[in-house]
């Protein structure tokens, strides 16, 4: 019988009956096999439960706890877009007589709907299947028929057949549905003894492979197609490969171009053997892109054969999928909910969800505002930032300030965060980028701004979040990078397709240390398709100049001479609160940092922002420096505004730290807020101490004072603009071992808590 009279399938997810008509060619003269009927009503018991693992004496495993397969994919042609179900997919697959999945080979969404398409398949075709994986090799092909036949247990094949780690978790399933159904199953990749061989000795070692050997290899070696290696070099840049720099000489004998050669030929070879047969190969996505590489090379040897190919991608959201009409990744795309991975490098993993917040403000009015969304250094404060660009864009745009996603303890001992770990950094990239466009779409959505006067911004690390969200959308906003450092894994990053730009530009402030970096940087995108530029910078604060004018404002600049202002070391939190202090003063501001005997210029507009708690000159000066004095005394914070809270939901100690130089004048004043209890303003449950550094009543002194009377969260702040974090190690070592059970944190001054208190006054609404 041809499989082609079965026609329709049944979705494996779900079973559909449709009335019998000819067309459908389900139902012949108004019967259905009995069998095959029940067939159908097993495999569709079993994909309800939304099973897709596998244990011993079961194909699928009948937990509870997974969503049905339909509740975790979307499936689109991909030259119409049009979203189709698992049941219309099977069915034209079944029209093929090659189909090959693409996929990503540690995902657990993926691996059920390939295993759902098997499953199909054997249905739409009673059991003309045969199974093609590049999981195993031509060398392996002896274990896997020993295995089919029952002739050796499960443990021996995987043994002699070398299987991959994540077998169970990812192709047990398929091996043993195959199995069951009595279907072929063909190692179609290079034997593993050929590969090492030509790795250490090239072409010449081809040659020389005795004929043993010569069998797990693709007898005739035919050339992949000219745009596969553009896409191969795009990709492997910077792991082993050079970005477009492939020698076409090298191309034929390489290990890729025998991967797709052999698995290819292996599948021409196994059409020939079963004509009326579905061939189904699984692979890795990249080796059937776009019908490329593997397919391609399939197709030069079965040319008259019917050919699909499906790309499986996993995704984060399924809801927020728009898919592009002429997306050429696959006859078919299927997005998978990514939910969890098989074994990897010595663990499983499930996907955790996790917010991505971020701080909005929007100026009163109806607008509609240009949107600056800002992504802060790692090492800084979300919140300080926010404060900054209120105070610098606060009545004529909107700014959305982005949190780091994973919170660290810096070596100040402050809480900031950073946006990538070494083990991750692909994952962490990719999830960055998709949550930060959402964070654009929900602002767009719901608030009065301008959706084409949006602008991505960001420094250091938060300026290379910035250039990373360019790859994931070409249609995004305008992309502005602020002294971004080095390159880093960034070089790593693929590059897309070439396609004709629609929008958005990125921009690139780099300073002249790692401006030739950046400049490569740029001429690759560009080659790629994405409009990219490189100008020099000298220090950070050109950068407000530049955001100003992506986002069409007047600049800020007034004419007069810039001030200084002056730190005594250059911490990411002491240049954020430098830059929030230069917000708030207004004008045009520099920040420098005091090296070794150093001090501060008395030219008119210095301000050294270290001293300024507590006198209006440095004693080793003869003349004054311009302090902000009136600003940062004591008794701006007698309302409790202004200091820090303790961590506690449930309120807390909030202990300032004097320094040793504090002077009696001021020392009384700072005494006076704790007489006052000034935090009870703020918060009946938050209390405040002063600890004095080099008298009585120091640190250790007032922690031991509070433990005694049962208080046990604490918020520990020196009395300086921005402490050091060599300071802040030295006060947290003075009370080691009177700690135990107390909930401490840390913060390392008064500078931001002060400055965002000064720019309450700022015109904003939720």
């Amino acid at each position: 019988m041809d499989r082609r009279a079965l026609g329709h399938a049944p979705s494996p997810a779900r079973l559909v009956v449709a009335q019998a008509t000819e067309s459908d060619g389900i139902m012949r003269n108004g019967t259905l096999g009995i069998s095959l009927l029940l067939l159908l009503l097993c495999v569709a018991s079993c994909a309800s439960s939304g099973a897709g693992q596998t244990r011993p004496g079961s194909v699928l495993s009948d937990a509870d706890l997974t969503p049905p397969l339909e509740r975790v994919i979307r499936i689109f042609e991909g030259k119409s877009g049009r979203e189709i179900d698992v049941a219309t997919l099977v069915t034209a697959l079944a029209e093929s007589d090659a189909v090959f999945l693409g996929e990503t080979h540690l995902d657990e969404v993926t691996h059920r709907t390939e295993h759902a398409i098997l499953e199909g398949l054997l249905l739409a075709t009673q059991g003309r299947v045969v199974l093609a994986m590049e999981m195993f090799t031509r060398g392996d092909q002896a274990a896997l028929d020993r295995y089919l036949a029952g002739e050796t247990l499960e443990a021996e094949f995987l043994a002699e057949a070398r299987a991959w780690s994540n077998y169970r978790s990812g192709y047990r399933a398929l091996i043993e549905t195959a199995k069951r159904a009595g279907v072929p199953i063909i190692g179609a990749n290079l034997s593993p003894a050929v590969r090492r061989k030509i790795a250490m000795g090239g072409a010449e070692a081809l040659e020389s492979l005795t004929e043993a050997e010569r069998v797990g290899v693709a007898k005739d070696l035919l050339p992949n197609d000219p745009l596969y290696w553009e896409r191969y070099d795009r990709t492997v840049r910077g792991h082993g490969g050079s970005f477009m720099e492939g020698r076409d000489e090298n191309r034929l004998t390489s290990i890729q171009s025998l991967w797709d050669n052999t698995m290819g030929e292996s599948c021409a070879l196994a059409l020939a053997a079963h004509p009326d047969h579905v061939i189904l190969h699984v692979n890795g996505g990249f080796h059937t892109r776009g019908g490329l590489g593997t397919a391609d090379q399939f197709a030069k040897r079965s040319p008259d054969a019917r050919m699909a190919t499906v790309a499986i991608v996993p995704v984060g959201d399924l809801a927020a999928i728009d898919p592009d009409p002429d997306d050429d990744r696959g006859t078919y795309i299927v997005y998978a909910e990514a939910r969890a991975r098989g074994y990897s490098e010595g663990t499983h993993a499930v996907t955790m969800r996790r917010e991505l917040r971020y701080r909005l403000h929007v100026p009163k009015g109806e607008g509609p505002w240009p949107l600056l969304v800002w992504i802060p250094d790692e090492g800084s404060n979300s919140s300080d930032d926010a404060t900054r660009w209120r105070l610098l864009v606060g009545k004529e745009a909107a700014v959305a300030v982005i949190e780091q996603p994973y919170p660290v303890i810096e070596e100040d001992l402050h809480q900031s965060g950073r946006y990538t770990w070494e083990d991750t950094f692909s994952e962490d990239v990719g999830s960055f980028g998709s949550a930060a466009a959402q964070v654009i779409e929900q602002v767009t959505r719901y608030s009065p701004v301008d959706p084409e006067r949006v602008l991505v911004a960001g420094e250091g690390a938060g300026g290379r979040m910035a250039a990373a969200m360019r790859w994931q959308d070409r249609d995004g906003p305008r992309a502005l990078v602020i002294d971004p450092g080095p390159l880093g894994r960034l070089s790593e990053a693929g590059l897309p397709d070439p396609l004709d730009p629609r929008g958005g530009q990125l921009t690139i402030l780099a300073s002249s240390a790692h401006r030739e970096e950046w400049d490569a940087e740029a001429s690759d995108r560009a080659s790629v398709g994405f409009p990219s530029e490189v100008e020099s910078i000298e220090d950070r604060s050109q950068g407000v100049a530049a955001v100003f004018t992506a986002l069409g404002l007047e600049s800020k600049k007034t004419g007069e001479k810039p001030r200084t202002l002056w730190l005594s070391h250059g911490s990411p939190l002491a240049r954020q609160w430098a830059g929030l202090a230069a917000a708030r003063l207004g004008g045009e501001s520099r920040v420098e940092v005091l090296e070794g005997d150093e001090y501060p210029d008395s030219e008119e507009g210095s301000i050294w922002l270290e001293t300024d708690l507590f006198s209006t000159h440095d004693p080793m000066i003869d003349r004054p420096i311009r302090a902000i004095t009136p600003h940062f005394a004591a008794k701006l914070l007698s309302g409790g505004k202004g200091i820090p809270m303790p961590p506690g939901a449930f309120g807390g100690t909030v202990v300032l730290v004097l320094p040793k130089e504090t002077e009696d004048e001021q020392r009384a004043a700072w005494l006076k807020l704790e007489e006052d209890d000034v935090t009870r303003k703020r918060s009946r449950f938050v209390g405040l101490r002063v600890a004095e550094t080099g008298r009585e009543r120091d640190l250790p002194a007032v922690l031991a004072e509070l433990k005694e009377e049962g208080k046990s969260v604490m918020r520990i702040v020196p009395v300086r603009f921005c402490a050091s974090a060599e300071e802040m190690r030295a006060h947290k070592k003075s009370v080691e071992g009177q700690d135990e059970g107390l909930r401490i944190a840390w913060s390392p001054g008064l500078g931001g808590e002060l400055w965002r208190l000064m720019g309450d006054d700022a015109e904003t609404h939720p």
